[in-house]
């Protein structure tokens, strides 16, 4: 436990108390509102029981595919988006108590716990699989911090994440490697904060790391997030010196960036250097072209770079929701 304690040491000296604030996050569904669980009887039955007898169903049903092999969590993994967050952490709680009892020492396992708490925004149940672990003699690896501060990234708990990160620094056994740094940017970046996410892209350099493609498509994405275009602009002249392929993320990103702005000349230019390598202008990048076109009044010319489209050789298939407008989708 004294890992543990140099956590919430740390957090208190900040000012704040060991009471995790968590988003509020409770009474919503996960992601979507209509699960396809009749496919799955178990997830069905467990949307359907009240939350106090969730492991006990989850129990039951663990005994009787014992028998038949038929019990699976992935299923079970597929269909969390769907629970009450309540629901949620009970199902991910029965978990963890499943692999302690039977004593499992596979990391992974463990670091795939984690991730599913940041899928859900529980940061204090992230927190309880790492305590958990510590407490059954599983020693904590860099992986297991990178996954924990993803966790306290995807609750908007950035002063947890940083002092686990301080933690790191001051460690001889899990220190910061590339994957934290990325763990950042990637945490800030889907937060819209480019500031901080810039910071730690230095960071990331400074410590010896250099940029990957992944590393690209967040600074791209925060900056936009952020309505920083030119922090976009610039990632992306970066991308082109160091000679990496932008990805499709990067792409639509970028474009996104010009039709915000109305920069119509660079949306030409942009469209007409992709035709020309070759580059498949895949339909969100289309819709928002003719989007920025159509509201400012401008069909002629929008009609003209379709035309421009068309003549590269893409084939066309109309597209409901801007047939109206002649879009032909590929």
């Amino acid at each position: 436990m004294e890992l543990v304690s140099k956590v919430w040491s740390s957090v208190a000296k900040r000012g704040l108390s060991s009471q995790i604030v968590l988003l509020p996050f409770k009474s919503q569904r996960l992601f979507c509102n209509e699960p396809l669980s009749s496919s799955n009887p178990l997830l069905k039955k467990l949307l359907q029981v009240p939350c106090s007898l969730i492991k006990t169903t989850l129990d039951s049903d663990d005994r009787s595919a014992l028998k038949i092999s038929q019990f699976s969590w992935d299923a079970i993994v597929a269909g969390l988006p769907f629970f009450p967050s309540e629901k949620a952490q009970l199902v991910l709680e029965w978990k963890l108590e499943k692999m302690l009892k039977e004593n499992e020492r596979d990391y992974d396992q463990y670091l795939n716990l984690m991730s599913l708490c940041a899928k859900i925004r529980n940061v204090s149940l992230a927190m309880h699989v790492f305590t958990s672990m510590e407490v059954h003699g599983i020693k904590p690896t860099t992986s297991v911090f990178n996954y924990l501060i993803h966790a306290c990234l995807s609750s908007n708990d950035a002063t947890m994440a940083l002092s686990l990160f301080e933690i790191m620094e001051s460690s001889e056994d899990y220190n910061p490697n590339a994957e934290t740094y990325e763990t950042f940017i990637i945490g800030f970046s889907s937060l819209g904060n480019a500031v901080v996410m810039k910071r730690w892209f230095a960071a990331k350099k400074a410590a010896g790391y250099s940029a990957t493609l992944q590393t690209y498509e967040y600074l791209i994405s925060g900056c936009i997030k952020a309505r920083d275009f030119d922090g976009a602009d610039k990632f992306y002249e970066e991308i082109m010196l160091t000679g990496i392929m932008p990805s499709e993320s990067i792409l639509e990103n970028l474009l996104e960036g010009f039709c915000r702005r109305r920069r119509f000349s660079q949306v030409k230019e942009f469209l007409k250097s992709l035709l020309e390598v070759g580059q498949e202008i895949r339909v969100k990048m289309a819709e928002k072209i003719v989007r920025l076109y159509s509201e400012h009044g401008r069909v002629k010319e929008m009609e003209e770079l379709l035309s421009t489209v068309q003549e590269s050789g893409q084939v066309a298939v109309v597209s409901e929701d801007i047939e109206e407008l002649g879009f032909l989708r590929n």
